[in-house]
Formats: structure tokens, C-alpha cells, sequence
């Protein structure tokens, strides 16, 4: 499936969350009243395209969709939106950070090796 996109991509999985296979373990997060507010959940270091917890931990998890825009800059909005969950939501816990990309970027994987 081809989405011309970021905007159409996003709309699609957050509409469509319950069939993908990261809704086994996370929730599009919900604020104190239940309302679903992550997606676009607006922040001073910018717009994360999905926020999510994780159902198992509580821990947060950053979802940035990638699309036509470099991996370096895609890596830096992840851990800048990171940076931010945990210091004004994350109370102590950990934060992921999720990139999705409709192809698959080689310069992506150097970062999960980093990790290591």
C-alpha cells in the first residue's frame, strides 16, 4: 500500500490500530480523562505523530513516521521527542523511540547497533 503522505499514512494506522502488530503491546495514549490524545500530541520540542504506552511496563514509547525526510533528521526529532517524554511525562520510566518507514533505510541500522 502507497500513502502519498506522512499525514495519510498516520491517519491510517491510528484509525486502523487494532489490526497492526504493535497494538499487541502498545495504546495510543490516553490522557487523565480517557481521551485518545496521542496522535499529533503537541509538545514544545514539536508534534510527535503517535505517542503510545506500552500496556506491560507503562513505560512511554515515541512512534515517527518517516517519510521522504533523511534518516539523521528522523533519528534527531525521536530523541528530541524522547528527551521530552521523559522529563515532563515519563516520571522516572523509560522511553522508546519507534521509526516507520516504508523502505528500508541502511543507515537506520548502525543506529540499533549503537544500542547494543
Amino acid at each position: 500500500m502507497s500513502f502519498g503522505l506522512e499525514k495519510h499514512l498516520e491517519d491510517f494506522l491510528v484509525s486502523n490500530w487494532e489490526k497492526f502488530d504493535l497494538a499487541n503491546d502498545l495504546d495510543i495514549y490516553e490522557d487523565e480523562n480517557g481521551d485518545v490524545v496521542g496522535q499529533q500530541f503537541p509538545t514544545d520540542a514539536g508534534r510527535i505523530d503517535i505517542l503510545c504506552t506500552d500496556r506491560r511496563t507503562g513505560n512511554f514509547v515515541v512512534i515517527e513516521l518517516k517519510k521522504g525526510r533523511s534518516s539523521d533528521t528522523v533519528l534527531g526529532q525521536v530523541l528530541r521527542y524522547m528527551g521530552w517524554v521523559k522529563h515532563h511525562l515519563a516520571k522516572g520510566g523509560a522511553v522508546r523511540g519507534v521509526i516507520v518507514s516504508n523502505e528500508r533505510d541502511e543507515k537506520l541500522k548502525y543506529v540499533l547497533q549503537a544500542e547494543r
